[in-house]
């Protein structure tokens, strides 16, 4: 697993996270950078042709977030979705945004996620977009 911050660039550098080191990772935590503001076609842009991440088969690209911008669009994602990934949008709760979630409906699912829920990006069934999804 790779994780980068990103808010309308990538920020910091990634952190590749893999059995060896999680348990370091699950006692230490990951360190978060952002300044503001969301860009989600440019970071995902970016991140997928950096040189780090260009020649690895990346499956699923998962999003935490606030919502609080405009949804992106398919067409944003087309070569990375038609190639066969994924893309998942977590938040909490209190940030889902019905706006947001109607945005990316058909393309990809966003999750309110919650203290326990266990993540499968795995999972072959369709899923209705809702607040009431869990992961």
């Amino acid at each position: 697993m790779i994780i980068w911050s990103a808010d309308t660039v990538l920020r910091g550098k990634p952190e590749v996270i893999n059995r060896q080191n999680m348990q370091k990772f699950l006692n230490e935590g990951v360190q978060v950078f952002g300044n503001g503001g969301t860009d989600f076609a440019t970071c995902l842009h970016n991140a997928v042709n950096h040189p780090f991440i260009k020649n690895k088969k990346i499956k699923n690209v998962v999003y935490f977030t606030d919502c609080c911008d405009s949804p992106p669009r398919r067409e944003d994602y087309a070569e990375f979705l038609d190639a066969g990934g994924k893309v998942t949008w977590i938040t909490t709760p209190g940030m889902w945004s019905e706006s947001f979630n109607k945005g990316v409906e058909g393309w990809s699912t966003v999750f309110a996620i919650e203290r326990g829920t266990e993540v499968d990006l795995d999972r072959q069934e369709e899923i209705t977009n809702t607040r009431k999804n869990r992961i």
